[in-house]
C-alpha cells in the first residue's frame, strides 16, 4: 500500500470516527479549574444555592455572569415568540440565549428560556388564590426578565462546561408530589423540595445592599417580601425565594 493510500485511509477513518480535540491532560485540568473558581470565588446564596438536598447546586443568575465573565464570554438575547393580552390577562414570553466569545466573536453556546403569567409562582398568590388581573400587568416586565434569565442560566452551563457541577434552576420547576398523596403529606414533601436552608446572612446583606442601590427603603421591601413570598422578614425566606426577591429588586 502506498503512502498516498494510508494518507487516504487515516483522513477517511477521521471523517467518520469522532476523536478527541482536547487531551485528557487539558480536560483534567480544565475541569479542576472550574472547581477551584467555584470553590474559592462562588458565595453561596448569591451565584448559586443548594436548593433540593442531595442534588447538585442550582446556578444563579449572578453565578452565570460571574461565569460568561470570567471566561470571556458576552451574551445577547433574540425574542423567539410573544404572546400579550391584557384582556385575560395572559402573558407568554421566549428568548433565545446566544453567547459568544467577545475575543473572536463565534457563538460558543444557545439555549432557550420561557416564562408565562399561567405558572404558579405568578398565577397564585401563597395561599392558592388567584392573582387580580392588576397584579398580572404589574409584574409583566419580571415574567420576561425571567425568561431571559432561563436561557441566559441554559447557555451558560453549555458554554462553560459547567453541567456536571451545576443544574438549572430548580425554582422555576414545579414540584410533582403527585396527586394521590394526603395532603399534609404533599405539603411536607413541597416544604422539603423545595425549601432547602434557610437563608444566610450574607444572604440577608445582599438583598438589603441591592434595594439600598435601588433607594428602595424598608417598608417597601418588606412589603414587596410580602407580596412575592407571604413572609413577613428578609429572615424568614429560602433560599428559593431569595433568587425572586433579588429579581423584583432589578426589575425596581
Amino acid at each position: 500500500m502506498s503512502e498516498q493510500q494510508d494518507v487516504y485511509i487515516e483522513e477517511r477513518r477521521s471523517s467518520v470516527v469522532p476523536t478527541m480535540q482536547i487531551s485528557m491532560q487539558d480536560m483534567k485540568f480544565a475541569v479542576m479549574e472550574m472547581q477551584r473558581v467555584v470553590d474559592e470565588l462562588f458565595v453561596e446564596g448569591e451565584h448559586y444555592g443548594v436548593i433540593v438536598s442531595g442534588q447538585k447546586p442550582t446556578l444563579y443568575k449572578a453565578g452565570a455572569e460571574f461565569l460568561l465573565n470570567l471566561y470571556g464570554f458576552g451574551v445577547r438575547f433574540e425574542k423567539v415568540k410573544e404572546v400579550e393580552d391584557w384582556d385575560k390577562p395572559f402573558f407568554y414570553y421566549e428568548y433565545k440565549a446566544i453567547v459568544y466569545s467577545k475575543k473572536h466573536g463565534w457563538v460558543e453556546a444557545e439555549c432557550y428560556g420561557s416564562a408565562n403569567s399561567r405558572e404558579k409562582k405568578f398565577a397564585y398568590d401563597r395561599k392558592g388564590n388567584p392573582q387580580p388581573p392588576e397584579y398580572i400587568h404589574s409584574i409583566v416586565n419580571t415574567i420576561q426578565k425571567i425568561a431571559q434569565k432561563r436561557a441566559m442560566v441554559g447557555a451558560t452551563l453549555i458554554a462553560c462546561r459547567a453541567s456536571a457541577l451545576f443544574t438549572q434552576d430548580l425554582e422555576d420547576i414545579e414540584i410533582d408530589v403527585g396527586v394521590d398523596a394526603p395532603r399534609e403529606q404533599q405539603q411536607q414533601q413541597r416544604r422539603t423540595a423545595q425549601n432547602g436552608k434557610k437563608i444566610t446572612e450574607a444572604q440577608v446583606r445582599l438583598i438589603y445592599a441591592k434595594a439600598g442601590d435601588k433607594k428602595i427603603g424598608n417598608e417597601t421591601l418588606h412589603r414587596m417580601i410580602k407580596e412575592l413570598t407571604d413572609k413577613d422578614s428578609v429572615q424568614d425566606l429560602t433560599r428559593q425565594e431569595v433568587d425572586t426577591v433579588l429579581d423584583a429588586i432589578d426589575q425596581m
